[in-house]
């Protein structure tokens, strides 16, 4: 059996203690890949011995500075030991490289704010709150019958610049930026339907 099947019936049956122990081996072997030093920092902290974890995190995140995942853990291993300088770079490579990871772009707002890096929440915490606000306005303009899925799109977009540009600060200039939305897409719907008479015709 090979060394990689092992390990996967190890973890199944969640025998920590011989996956600690396969994995060490591998790890002094001779070039090994940065997963063998992921997998043995997480196998340590499902063993009960997550002080042990960021010495294998790092080594990972050095022999492949690309691994998304193991600077997250490094990060979520540097915020549980208070540190929160440690945290923030290593949540801030985890975003870096994998931009739609919501909870890596959350951690790092927070702890930004904490850091009084107030510049910084601002983006790592924006992406997940338009996204509740397009779906919000969407489900909510579709149930009224003023949108259909074909001009969903135009509306998210004018959706998304009533609330961030500049000249669209007070509330009446957005609600008239989203009734304008609303009546473009009105109008797509009736264009459609002409054609659809048309075609069938």
């Amino acid at each position: 059996m090979s060394d990689q099947k092992k390990l996967g019936a190890l973890l199944t049956a969640q025998d920590w203690t011989a996956a600690e122990r396969l994995l060490r081996r591998l790890a002094k072997g001779k070039a090994p890949p940065p997963e063998v030093f992921y997998n043995l920092a997480k196998v340590l902290e499902a063993a009960g011995k997550p002080d042990q974890m960021a010495v294998w995190l790092k080594r990972a995140v050095a022999a492949n500075p690309r691994y998304a995942v193991a600077w997250f853990e490094l990060g979520r291993v540097a915020l549980g030991a208070g540190d929160l300088e440690e945290a923030y770079v290593a949540f801030q490579h985890a975003v870096n490289l994998k931009s739609n990871d919501a909870d890596a772009r959350r951690n790092l707002g927070r702890i930004a704010m904490r850091l009084g890096k107030w510049v910084r929440p601002q983006p790592a915490l924006r992406t997940s709150q338009m996204s509740r606000r397009r779906s919000l306005a969407t489900a909510s303009a579709r149930k009224m019958g003023y949108l259909t899925r074909s001009c969903a799109p135009r509306f998210c977009r004018i959706v998304h610049a009533s609330r961030h540009t500049q000249d669209a600060d007070t509330h009446g200039e957005r609600v008239t930026s989203l009734a304008t939305a609303l009546s473009q897409c009105r109008a797509s719907r009736r264009i459609a339907k002409a054609q659809r008479r048309n075609d069938l015709r």
